[in-house]
């Protein structure tokens, strides 16, 4: 008996109906809506934050390329290891490059040629 239940419920399972399919799409609808209100404000804190990261992380990669040249004429080891400390760095870097300024880049290009 127990059997033929679940055999039927899984029958049962295979079908959408239409009550179903109206309540799945109400759901969609209503997660759209909830992360359109999310994304709307682009000056919300974490905006801001992430405006923040992208400078400080390539403005000590900006003065560690800077620190690099001016010990050059110094200490060459010293310089050596301050590259060594960038290249472990470059993924990191060259993810906001693309990801983060990327974007004001390409609008600017595309917008050129119009």
């Amino acid at each position: 008996m127990d059997l033929a239940k679940q055999a039927a419920n899984g029958i049962d399972a295979l079908f959408f109906t239409d009550e179903e399919k109206s309540n799945a799409s109400l759901k969609a609808v209503e997660l759209w809506i909830e992360t359109q209100k999310v994304l709307r404000d682009e000056s919300s804190a974490r905006s801001i934050t992430r405006r923040y990261l992208a400078v400080m992380i390539m403005g000590v990669n900006l003065f560690e390329g800077l620190a690099a040249c001016g010990i050059y004429k110094f200490d060459l080891e010293w310089s050596k290891f301050i590259l060594e400390m960038m290249q472990s760095q470059a993924f990191m870097v060259g993810a906001v490059v693309v990801f983060y300024f990327g974007y004001y880049g390409f609008k600017q290009i595309v917008g050129a040629k119009k």
